[in-house]
């Protein structure tokens, strides 16, 4: 039955669900009740519902709108029963697809590197038993306002991998035959933990972008709350010069007592607006889908590795099959030694006709599910495979080249020779192995990183030690590096262009390229890294920080023209996963907003090494000390080749010129000689 509007539809069908009768009028809908829902809620046993507030006025019907206590209370009652059930999707008529016919579509529809698809068996009717779970998030975006979303997600039962999104939709608008059917087994633990995690992380995502919308009024609370506290200590501090000997301890304790009372105030107000969310789930849903499983193989040359298809009628595709190693869904590579994904088989010897300006294209999807774009006409080559395109160059603003020991990048692959220099403990490898490095592809290790991205494999230990990596995967976990170069939903993701690798004279190796998004335009990436161990990680940035920093820290016309280009760096920073403490907080929120949240990971990670491995007695950051945090900003934006003056950082931070010019002197001495910071 369908209603006038959506409050009536909903409780309706509650209603219908008690026992109750429905009628469609044209005012909404009236309902005859049953005798325990009378009771329950002090109903006549005939109400009308309308949505008019004419109607309601003059007719005597119940206005049903959002908020009204009838469909709280029946919402209330929907989600403490939960909405379990199972289903199946009706079985297509007919014979089975025969081993020809799916040999052709898995041919068109999976690749491996170096290898043909070949279908070696007949196909066995089976089920596909896919999860759907539901949840209400509630988000608190502050101390009285709260929002309700409704999220779902639809993984596989067994495993808790995600659907492809097709056939998310497609189950979603199908008619479904309801009951029991034979054979069902109950989701694993596994399979419903990752539904939760897959919930929380959309929740996360979604409480980044309410931090957003709430940040300016939370900066303005908390520009109260400090104008407040200031003008206090002000007066308690010219009293205190005033004043004599026998009130000098009497005052100083309620300086003291006052600022104590500042840290707790400022953070109960970021208590009151900073969004948490609450998740409840409430649907569990079991769908049989029709499907056929062939055994298939992934032959290369006289080798065969066998490889499982799940072939699925609805969709008139495959699955895409997983690697046998990580069980992720990449594209396969056929090796000599066995089956892989591409990060997990070693990289095949590139062809030493490849320019060092060339470009490596895959259309690999990065995220399981999303449909792949194909060529045409001549340019039409398989999914996946990668095409060289030696005589295209870089744009000139997609990001960095190599790095170079100054900072500063440069095109050039080959490192240059140069004057001796004093040892600073860092072991320079052979120029040999650079070259290899250089002649290599950048395609691998990307699509590698973002992969691990987009699946929430990515850790701080795959990062260097006291790198910008480290101290970002530490305050925003996977998601951190999309933030950096401004994708708001890792799951947008679709595909990947990568260079060749540039390799500097310190060994450390880059490669720039774009992602490509879901409805939205190329986002350009560059991507540093340190061959040779497994924690190799060092950075990545949306801002090409070291060709642009010298202009950021201008003020003249170029500095605001560079601001204006690049205003969607310069965002307050998202909420981090950990605690900071109060001057870290500020170090983080006004380096983002100045040089974007790549540059505000080099200033954290100067500061947590700094914190670290100050042994002075007064080095502790629980109180607020923002000329330390202008001082920690200094020594980075110094080996970025910034011109930015004490003056200047004391101006940004609110602080005394003279104390940021005592915390340089202090800090400096710790980082300035360093090896462990090696960006």
């Amino acid at each position: 039955m369908s209603t006038a509007g959506s409050g009536i539809d909903f409780f309706v069908g509650y209603a219908e669900t008690e026992g109750a009768l429905a009628e469609l009028v044209p005012e909404g809908a009236v309902l005859l009740l049953p005798e325990e829902m009378r009771a329950a809620l002090n109903l006549p046993e005939e109400v009308g519902l309308t949505e008019d507030p004419e109607t309601a006025r003059e007719d005597g019907f119940v206005l049903m709108t959002a908020g009204h206590p009838l469909l709280m209370n029946a919402a209330g009652t929907v989600l403490a029963r939960g909405d379990v059930g199972c289903s199946s999707l009706p079985r297509p008529t007919g014979l089975p697809p025969t081993p020809s016919a799916l040999e052709g579509k898995a041919r068109e529809q999976i690749h491996a590197d170096h290898g043909r698809i070949d279908v070696t068996g007949t196909p066995e009717a089976t089920n596909l038993v896919v999860l759907r779970v539901g949840a209400l998030l509630t988000y608190s975006v502050s101390i009285d306002e709260r929002v309700q979303e409704l999220e779902e997600v639809w993984v596989h039962a067994d495993t808790g991998r995600a659907v492809p999104a097709e056939l998310s939709e497609r189950l979603r608008a199908a008619a479904l035959e309801l009951g029991v059917w034979a054979g069902i087994m109950p989701p694993t633990g596994e399979s419903v933990a990752r539904a939760h995690d897959l919930l929380c992380a959309r929740a996360r995502r979604r409480v980044d972008d309410l931090s957003r919308q709430t940040s300016v009024r939370l900066r303005g609370q908390l520009g109260v709350v400090d104008d407040y506290y200031g003008r206090v200590l002000s007066s308690i501090d010219e009293r205190l010069r005033r004043c004599a000997s026998d009130r000098v301890a009497m005052l100083t304790e309620q300086a003291e007592a006052t600022k104590r009372e500042w840290a707790r105030r400022r953070s109960e107000v970021a208590d009151d607006l900073t969004p948490s969310f609450e998740v409840r789930p409430f649907r569990l849903h079991l769908i049989a889908v029709p499907s056929y499983t062939v055994q298939g193989v992934i032959r290369r040359g006289a080798r065969a590795h066998p490889v499982p298809l799940t072939y699925v009628p609805i969709l008139s595709s495959f699955l895409r099959p997983q690697c046998p190693a990580c069980a992720s869904e990449s594209v396969l590579v056929a090796g000599k030694d066995g089956l892989g994904c591409r990060s997990c088989m070693p990289p095949p010897p590139s062809p030493g006709g490849v320019a060092a300006t060339g470009r490596l294209r895959s259309r690999e999807p990065i995220v399981s599910g999303t449909d792949v774009t194909k060529g045409s006409g001549k340019d039409a080559r398989p999914e996946g495979r990668p095409m060289v395109q030696p005589g295209r160059t870089l744009p000139e603003g997609s990001g960095g080249a190599a790095r170079s020991t100054s900072g500063s990048k440069s095109a050039a692959p080959t490192p240059t020779k140069r004057a001796p220099k004093r040892s600073t403990g860092r072991v320079t490898p052979k120029r040999s192995g650079a070259r290899e490095l250089t002649a290599q592809t950048g395609m691998r290790t990307a699509m590698s990183f973002w992969s691990s991205v987009s699946s929430g494999e990515l850790r701080p230990r795959d990062a260097v030690p006291n790198s910008p990596m480290r101290a970002l995967l530490r305050l925003y976990g996977v998601l951190g590096p999309a933030y950096v170069i401004g994708v708001l939903d890792a799951g947008r993701m679709t595909a990947i262009t990568a260079s060749t690798v540039s390799v500097d004279s310190d060994g450390i190796c880059s490669t720039e390229g774009d992602l490509q998004c879901t409805a939205e335009a190329d986002v350009p990436f560059t991507l540093f890294w340190r061959p040779g161990s497994r924690s190799n990680l060092i950075e990545v940035e949306g801002l090409p920080l070291a060709r642009l920093a010298p202009l950021l820290g201008r003020r003249d016309e170029y500095g605001r023209m560079l601001h204006r280009r690049y205003r969607k760096f310069f965002l307050p920073p998202p909420q981090p996963m950990v605690e900071l403490d109060p001057t870290a907080e500020v170090l983080l929120d006004r380096a983002a907003q100045f040089g974007g949240l790549g540059y505000a990971m080099r200033c954290m990670a100067a500061w947590e090494y700094a914190t670290e491995r100050d042994e002075r007695a007064d080095s502790s950051t629980d109180n607020l000390d923002p000329s330390r945090a202008a001082a920690m900003e200094s020594v980075v934006s110094k080996r970025l080749g910034m011109r930015i003056t004490a003056p200047m950082l004391a101006e940004r931070y609110g602080c005394a010129v003279d104390d940021v010019r005592r915390q340089i002197k202090l800090v400096q001495p710790v980082v300035r000689d360093c090896t462990d910071l090696r960006w």
